[in-house]
């Protein structure tokens, strides 16, 4: 160190007269596997524990612990919880609040328990002397970060367990040496390249399994890919589970410098202005060989000539298809059979009209699923105008995110509709998107059919495209969006709970989402979206999907319209059973005479007793 540490070190040896703590001053900076690995040499303990400068033991007896865990022979090393720490090491598996009796409340409640995990960060690592010298210490190529990743790899391709001890708390401030000096996330770049070499060494450039199945107990969204943006390395592990020969990029790199057709579905309604943008750029790339189709369905002769005259300095690369308005799915639909029945498209990508690209998305998308071989990929999506991120693979934001450090190319955890790219013949495999949603969700129930059939899409944060997120509250202020919004999450979500896919107690997570929305929608006296959510739920448990040809006209009633619709009912009496269906039809109708958020949550109870306690015929007013 070149602060006061070593100063601070000496006095405190001094106070123990030199019998609880060695001190060993290196002249020049070893970083931290050579360091710790002299340690462990010098020590002349059986139980080592290598612990991090940046941290605060709050588990008194944390050693006794440790010590007894690691008495089994068939244990590696073990390591405790903490406030920042990765998935099982998470102090917030265990425990939502933090404060001074949680290392006593994790001593009493977790005494004697240890989870088996795939991973225990290098912050705190307990392990013995004759498992390093067996293992080879810690790999000094990796001198500062993976260190911990290749370690627990060892272990457990030598048959040893690693637990997380969750009566063990140790805080920890993140990756305080990383910041410490700019030589020192240098060498962590080092490091990481270091380990992307080994293990590309070890399995093969593009066939290293992927972290989910390296380190197994760890979710999509903590898995490393982060580590390996390394431009050099960012199609290191192999996402489609089919191994690769040593042709497999060679031949994959002519396909992409062939430059295969690509054809652009882009589904119209009444958006010509922000289509001609979309039509721009695309014009602007380096790509030449994309074919744009434009699907309109918006039912109106004015528009469709506007959509005409967009692609008329195109030629044969713009096609306009005039349809009834069945649905965004519908005219994916369409749009998609065309390119492959009359272009004899290889590549589709599906794009928002109010989207624009940047010159090497195309290129990109195209090279991201070529070289993982994977058929369907995307990128993230930008709010236009802005450097705030609408889609990052993980996340969808109608207000966008901040743009963080990008990870590398992962499983994305879900598609956005605004932006796909994917090899047309994978539609003969899954099948077309689902038309009964009509509007939103049809994706995601796509992505679940991909999934089904093996297919996990990638998302690639090495280029982007932006997405036009127009006025300041989003779907809040557009009605019939909302109406459909509300409608297909609750059919999405419903059907999968069906399907054994979601727990039933997931649909309480669905009706916190909408009772958020209708309280803001409140807060803002937006009257014609209050009156779109309601429909939205009731027309799901009336089982409608598809078009809602009266929506309009439903929106526009009055309060007088609906008192009249409640006059035209024979209401029962308080304290009555009525039929589950009249319940629903009162509910609907006195929240569209007069919003009111405890009626919204009864109604909403009233749709899980409908739906998940078929027992209940009747409920009472």
């Amino acid at each position: 160190s070149k602060d006061g540490t070593q100063e601070i070190l000496k006095k405190i040896a001094q106070r123990y007269n030199d019998t609880k703590i060695r001190c060993i001053f290196n002249k020049e900076n070893t970083f931290y596997t050579k360091a710790a690995n002299y340690g462990a040499k010098i020590s002349k303990n059986r139980f080592l524990v290598f612990l991090n400068p940046d941290t605060e033991v709050l588990t008194p007896d944390w050693l006794d612990i440790f010590y007894e865990k690691l008495k089994n022979q068939e244990i590696g090393a073990v390591g405790p919880i903490s406030d920042s720490a990765m998935y099982k090491s998470d102090i917030k598996k265990y425990i939502n609040i933090i404060w001074e009796i949680t290392p006593a409340w994790l001593r009493y409640f977790f005494d004697e328990i240890e989870n088996e995990t795939k991973f225990i960060p290098g912050f705190c690592l307990a392990t013995k002397k004759e498992i390093l010298e067996k293992l080879g210490y810690f790999d000094e190529d990796l001198m500062l970060g993976m260190e911990d990743f290749d370690f627990c790899l060892k272990l457990s391709e030598a048959g040893l367990k690693t637990m997380v001890i969750p009566s063990i708390f140790i805080k920890h401030i993140w990756h305080v040496s990383f910041k410490s000096e700019r030589s020192s996330n240098e060498v962590n770049k080092i490091s990481i390249l270091n380990f992307a070499k080994k293990l590309s060494k070890k399995f093969g450039y593009g066939n290293v399994p992927i972290p989910e199945k390296l380190f197994s107990d760890i979710p999509l969204h903590l898995a490393p890919y982060k580590f390996f943006k390394l431009n050099r390395f960012k199609f290191l592990f192999n996402f489609s589970n089919t191994q690769k020969d040593k042709n497999f990029f060679v031949q994959r790199a002519k396909k992409l410098h062939s430059k295969p057709q690509i054809s652009v579905i882009v589904v119209n309604h009444n958006s010509s202005d922000d289509l001609k943008e979309l039509v721009s750029s695309i014009i602007r790339v380096d790509y030449p060989n994309i074919k744009i189709v434009v699907v309109d369905n918006s039912e109106n002769k004015e528009e469709f000539n506007k959509v005409l005259e967009i692609g008329k300095e195109l030629g044969d690369k713009f096609f306009a298809i005039e349809t009834e308005n069945n649905g965004f799915a519908a005219g994916c639909n369409v749009g998609i059979k065309f390119a492959r029945e009359k272009l004899d498209s290889e590549y589709i990508w599906l794009l928002n009209p109010d989207t624009a690209i940047n010159k090497d998305t195309p290129f990109e998308l195209l090279k991201t699923l070529l070289y993982t071989d994977v058929p369907v990929s995307t990128c993230k999506i930008k709010i236009y105008g802005t450097d705030k991120v609408h889609y990052n693979g993980e996340i969808a934001s109608e207000v966008g995110i901040e743009d963080e450090e990008d990870y590398g190319l992962f499983r994305t955890a879900f598609l956005s509709g605004a932006n796909i790219f994917l090899r047309s013949d994978i539609f003969d495999k899954v099948g077309f998107f689902r038309e009964d949603f009509f509007l939103y969700f049809e994706d995601n129930e796509f992505f679940e059919r991909l999934k089904d059939n093996g297919i996990y899409p990638i998302y690639t944060p090495f280029t982007f495209i932006y997405h036009k997120v127009k006025g300041n509250y989003g779907i809040l202020e557009k009605p019939i969006n909302l109406y459909y919004f509300i409608r297909s999450m609750l059919h999405f979500n419903y059907e999968f709970i069906k399907k054994g896919k979601y727990e039933k107690e997931s649909m309480f997570g669905i009706f916190d989402k909408i009772e958020k929305i209708y309280l803001t929608l409140m807060k803002l006296n937006f009257e014609k979206s209050l009156k779109a959510v309601i429909f939205g739920i009731y027309d799901f448990l009336e089982g409608k999907t598809g078009r809602n040809r009266e929506l309009e006209n439903l929106l526009a009633k009055s309060v007088n319209d609906f008192i009249r619709d409640m006059n035209n009912i024979e209401l029962p009496k308080r304290g009555e059973k009525v039929p589950i269906e009249t319940y629903h039809k009162i509910m609907k109708i006195n929240l569209l005479i007069s919003p009111n958020y405890d009626l919204l949550q009864k109604f909403l109870t009233a749709l899980w007793v409908s739906k998940f306690e078929p027992r209940f015929d009747y409920l009472y007013i």
